[in-house]
């Protein structure tokens, strides 16, 4: 698989008052075609913050971010980012309508019927449960064909049963449509579920400890939470985030 883009020697420093706060160091990654990446670690180390940084959002200090093309990115936010004046189908499409791209009826309607939204497309979100709001968030990130989804913590607000099927959902659009993804969570489970590869960050200034493949085969993350290859794989990160 191709590199979509190259992080090296990354830092990022904070300026508060007359303190610098040194937030990542030494950054090194590589973001791969094709594959969906889980960043972990513990609250405050810096995760959110390399995704801003990987996405545009937020500058870093020094370092160097190689992006082998004009890249796309498509943000889902832990909060709730629907307009509660829009109906369900008005707030799929505000992606496209802000990058001014043309609307996708038909896609629009294939994804509404697969996620059992399609009898909720005029109505709106105060309609919906957390689970379906997550629902429309996703297929509006999807409808504008990013190159890379962004998710930072999006479904810690859900219930675990679910969170458990959304993260699913998530998993087989994002391999159905080939896209990159890099997930932000605190959730070890949910990382080692959904992930191909898991980036384990230290305590603030954050480094990059361990950088683990996860061999799932062709399972889902439901179908591979059932087995014992995913447990060993969650105690281990367990253990090396208890060492950070």
């Amino acid at each position: 698989m191709n590199n979509l883009l190259e992080i090296k020697d990354l830092n990022k420093h904070y300026f508060i008052n007359k303190d610098i706060i040194e937030v990542l160091r030494n950054i090194n990654l590589e973001i791969k075609e094709d594959e969906i990446i889980a960043i972990v670690g513990k609250s405050g180390c810096g995760k959110s913050s390399l995704l801003s940084i990987i996405s545009g959002l937020l500058d870093y200090t020094d370092g160097k971010i190689f992006y082998n093309k004009d890249l796309s990115f498509g943000y889902m936010f832990q909060s709730d980012t629907l307009f509660p004046w829009l109906t369900i189908k008005d707030n799929c499409n505000l992606g496209l309508k802000i990058k001014k791209m043309e609307p996708k009826e038909k896609e629009l309607n294939d994804l509404l019927k697969k996620y059992e939204l399609i009898d909720f497309a005029n109505k709106y979100p105060d309609n919906l449960s957390g689970g379906m709001k997550k629902r429309v968030a996703l297929i509006q990130t999807i409808l504008t064909d990013p190159d890379i989804l962004l998710l930072d913590e999006p479904f810690s607000a859900l219930d675990y049963q679910t969170r458990i099927y959304i993260v699913n959902d998530v998993y087989n659009l994002v391999k159905s449509k080939h896209k990159a993804m890099i997930l932000v969570t605190h959730d070890i489970e949910e990382a080692v579920s959904i992930a191909n590869r898991i980036i384990i960050l230290s305590n603030r200034p954050s480094s990059i400890i361990k950088e683990i493949d996860i061999d799932k085969g062709n399972l889902s993350p439901i179908e591979f939470r059932k087995t014992n290859t995913y447990l060993k794989y969650v105690n281990k990160i367990w253990e090396l985030m208890d060492h950070a």
